[in-house]
């Protein structure tokens, strides 16, 4: 049981440090992301981020780039069913596919 400053974090599998600050996403996500996410593992996705952000050209003022975003986040962090620990893809060839290139 998370103390109210602390969460049981999904990706390292310990209690850490809840977040503080904005979370960017829409709900569900962002609730989930505050439910389950410990500070170290969203810092660690704020510089994964940056790079899908350039790699697959995202606009984020675009709702299918959002929607791309929030699933590579969810992703990262461990918060798709049937998903842990993968990877998300980044690279010219993934921006190609989303018709970014």
């Amino acid at each position: 049981m998370a103390e109210a400053n602390t969460v049981d974090c999904v990706v390292s599998g310990r209690q850490e440090l809840a977040i503080k600050g904005r979370i960017p996403f829409r709900e569900p996500l962002r609730s989930e992301v505050l439910a389950k996410i410990g500070a170290p593992a969203w810092e660690n996705w704020l510089e994964q981020q940056v790079k899908i952000i350039n790699e697959y050209r995202l606009n984020l003022a675009d709702s299918k780039s959002r929607d791309i975003l929030e699933e590579q986040a969810r992703i990262f962090l461990s918060l798709k069913p049937g998903i842990e620990g993968q990877q998300a893809e980044v690279g010219p060839d993934k921006a190609k596919e989303l018709g970014n290139l």
